[in-house]
């Protein structure tokens, strides 16, 4: 789940939703956007990343890629 392109107002709904159902966040939660996920995924040594964000209002990111061989 991200918050990655959704507007301001639904934003708010997602996080009044995750604290209601998960209490607050942790200190190191991070915003999740597709060129973050692609860094993670490079610096992991994938190949072949494909990246798309799901969703209409709240959003999630898939990501498919192939471990690169040592």
């Amino acid at each position: 789940m991200t918050q990655y392109s959704m507007s301001l107002f639904q934003q708010i709904g997602l996080m009044y939703r995750y604290i209601k159902m998960h209490g607050n966040k942790p200190a190191g939660a991070i915003k999740l956007t597709p060129k973050r996920t692609l860094q993670y995924l490079d610096a992991a040594m994938f190949e072949g990343i494909q990246i798309e964000v799901l969703g209409h209002g709240v959003k999630a990111l898939y990501a498919e890629a192939v471990k690169a061989r040592r």
